[in-house]
């Protein structure tokens, strides 16, 4: 635009000097002014475009933080009773929930601070602390096994947490159970598969369902923002299944 401009004030110059009709220099000098002002609508344009769309950034950075403000607070309650009770009976256990309790803390408030994703075996990290906390807190023997095909990528901090909290208190903590997380790759996507073998489905009350879901929409909302990626979940009365699929394009 700036180019067609300068030449048409060139011609307009050239017109003036070799004494051409005025008309035709006044007609250049129009199109020169009329190009200009386009010119200044098309950066304007182009300046309210990038203004709404740092706006939705922004947006979409404050839901995250929000989402991310939401997670656990009902479980840190929970330790810290269970800490409670255990300096009266059990002090070594007790200084081993603490020690558990104080690495637990430390990954959800970098998590919270953090809008960035973090590498899965980090994640798997948050999950193994929480694992030994939860260990602490309900008798049933907790089994955490790893079947992982995948392991190169990024996830939004605190996705699996959640479930695998869900599936202990909601599924295995009575009586006991086993956990499986299993990673592969699957027609462009990361697939992440976390499977418990409790029984949920039958003790589920709607309270505790409504619960549940809230934990479980606040996850799959994350993973959807951060890096595109969706989440199922299968409930059935031998375990539960959750799926979450990244793009592999996404997930780094």
């Amino acid at each position: 635009m700036l180019v067609t401009i300068f030449i048409q004030a060139v011609l307009a110059a050239v017109r003036e000097f070799y004494d051409l009709p005025p008309s035709m220099t006044n007609a250049v000098t129009a199109l020169c002014m009329l190009n200009y002002y386009i010119y200044l609508f098309m950066i304007e344009r182009q300046t309210i475009a990038d203004s709404l769309i740092q706006k939705e950034l922004d947006l979409t950075k404050s839901e995250l933080t929000v989402l991310r403000n939401q997670i656990q607070p009902h479980f840190i309650y929970n330790v810290l009773t269970m800490i409670r009770s255990l300096t009266r009976t059990d002090t070594e256990r007790a200084v081993t929930a603490i020690n558990n309790f104080s690495k637990y803390l430390k990954t959800h408030i970098k998590a919270i601070q953090s809008e960035d994703m973090i590498p899965f075996e980090d994640e798997l990290k948050n999950v193994s602390v929480y694992v030994e906390l939860a260990q602490t807190d309900y008798p049933g023997k907790i089994e955490l096994i790893y079947d992982l095909k995948e392991n190169g990528f990024y996830i939004p901090a605190l996705s699996l947490e959640p479930i695998i909290e869900n599936a202990i208190q909601h599924g295995i903590s009575r009586q006991g159970g086993r956990i499986t997380v299993s990673t592969m790759s699957e027609n462009g996507e990361t697939v992440i598969r976390i499977t418990d073998n409790g029984t949920a489905k039958k003790e589920m009350t709607q309270k505790v369902s409504e619960r549940l879901g809230v934990g479980l929409d606040n996850t799959r909302k994350r993973l959807s923002k951060q890096c595109g990626g969706r989440m199922d979940v299968n409930m059935t009365d031998s375990g539960c299944t959750v799926t979450i699929r990244i793009p592999e394009t996404r997930r780094g």
